[in-house]
């Protein structure tokens, strides 16, 4: 072997390239030769722009089967070949870098999460090769990338900022696609903020457009089946106005297509939250089973942020039958999360981690994530469940027998359910008010407020949490 590798080295660079030329020539008559094999041949042949197209190749391929760690070091491969190149002014170098860099972009989306650094930064140095261009069609995945980053981050007034650019760049193009996502972004970006009214009105424009036919295949350009993305935002904000039954129906429907697109990241995405949704529910069986059935391909594919979703997630079912070790082990995973700078939705996992630590006597616990939440919630203005979370501060109050103080946080709870238009949390503030009434005597406005709330709803929606309410409302009668 050294005999050997000293003869090799001792051959002129040039007849080392002519080989390594003849050789890839022959292995490319045989199409089941894997392309990382040509490129590293193509590349020491001096083939440069071949080369590169084939690590891109093999990162496609790695990335379609899916192999993310392998697709990712495929294609950083292919950028490092046209970053050795004298790019200066050319034009089409720079293009291949910005293709190049928003496709790596999206694998580390799905590896290690939409807020990771490495997601960050590589739709960073693409919108300024974007800039270095001026006019590309790619500027429009590029800019959604950037609203993922800030809006996983939780800095959603940014997020919103990119939402709005993307509207406007939407206007401007042929394809509908584009407007879909634009909506659904911005209509997202409203929800986490808690303005579901403008939430909704994003939501139904991208509702309208969205054709799952001339749709379908758009997963690795906009991270998941845009589909299901719609409809995910869909079920959490019709969940929060109170529209119960046509949030589930909207769940489901995420959950169908993404089992239809076998698109990893997509599959993830929709079971994850659809969990996340039926925890707010009340639907601790049917988050249980998309946990079961979606942890398998998270584990499988080591998908960093969703494995720490799912770790909450799990802790929290957990804790909802009854396990006090649960908090503590959530605490954990919350903390591994935010570690990745992953801020979306931990405010919500906050709030119902706290309601179960409560129901269990952990009252220090309880208090604990309650200002937890608190804290993220200012931070990140992200106050979908704002109410929710004065209303788990009241149960905390009342546990420790502060009635006073429980009463505080529900009035809070349902002045800010009422400015949001969320009804769902009004009337669970509500029933919680009525209830602490009943339980001292004092009846009167707070059963004639929950009569009102629950005259609003239609007679079927929102079954459980109805029920609740119209017992309540038949066992008391004011004197």
């Amino acid at each position: 072997a050294l005999v050997r590798d000293a003869a090799y080295e001792s051959l002129l660079k040039e007849k080392r390239r002519a080989i390594h030329s003849r050789v890839l020539a022959s292995l490319e008559s045989d199409h089941d030769i894997a392309p990382e094999l040509l490129a590293v041949h193509a590349e020491e042949a001096g083939l440069i722009d071949r080369a590169i197209d084939l690590w891109e190749s093999a990162g496609k391929a790695a990335i379609l089967r899916p192999a993310y760690d392998e697709g990712i070091a495929h294609i950083g491969r292919a950028i490092d070949l046209v970053d050795t190149r004298n790019n200066d002014g050319d034009k089409e170098a720079i293009e291949r870098a910005m293709s190049l860099q928003v496709q790596r972009g999206m694998a580390y989306l799905t590896r290690l999460g939409h807020g990771a650094d490495e997601t960050v930064s590589a739709f960073e140095l693409a919108i300024r090769l974007a800039d270095e261009i001026g006019d590309t069609p790619m500027r429009y995945s590029i800019l959604y990338g950037l609203w993922i980053g800030k809006g996983v981050r939780g800095e959603h007034q940014e997020a919103r900022l990119r939402a709005e650019t993307l509207i406007e760049q939407a206007t401007h193009s042929t394809e509908t696609a584009p407007l879909v996502v634009a909506h659904r972004v911005a209509g997202t970006t409203y929800g986490f903020m808690g303005e579901f009214a403008k939430a909704l009105e994003h939501l139904d424009i991208a509702l309208k457009h969205y054709d799952p036919i001339e749709h379908e295949g758009l997963a690795d350009r906009f991270g998941q089946d845009i589909g299901v993305s719609v409809n995910t935002f869909q079920a959490l904000n019709r969940l929060a106005t109170g529209h119960c039954l046509r949030a589930r129906n909207h769940s489901e429907e995420a959950v169908r297509i993404a089992r239809q697109t076998a698109h990893v990241q997509t599959v993830c995405y929709a079971l994850s939250i659809r969990s996340i949704f039926c925890l707010f529910d009340g639907d601790t069986n049917t988050a249980h089973r998309c946990m079961t059935e979606v942890q398998p391909i998270i584990a499988e594919h080591s998908l960093v942020m969703w494995q720490n979703f799912g770790s909450m997630i799990m802790e929290v079912l957990a804790a909802r039958s009854g396990d006090r070790d649960s908090i503590r082990r959530y605490l954990k995973a919350d903390e591994d999360l935010i570690a990745t700078k992953v801020r979306m939705f931990v405010p919500q996992l906050r709030i119902v981690a706290a309601f179960s630590a409560v129901e269990m006597g952990l009252q220090d616990e309880a208090a604990a994530l309650a200002g937890m939440a608190t804290d993220l919630i200012g931070q990140t203005g992200e106050t979908y469940a704002l109410a929710e979370l004065h209303r788990a501060m009241a149960r905390i109050a009342y546990s420790g027998n502060d009635v006073a103080e429980a009463e505080k946080q529900l009035m809070n709870a349902l002045e800010i359910a009422r400015k949001q238009g969320a009804r769902l949390w009004e009337l669970r503030a509500a029933i919680d008010l009525a209830q602490i009434m009943e339980h001292y005597d004092r009846f009167g406005p707070a059963t004639d407020m929950l009569k009102t709330i629950v005259e609003d709803f239609d007679e079927d929606d929102c079954p459980g949490d109805l029920k609740i309410a119209r017992n309540l409302l038949s066992n008391t009668t004011a004197p």
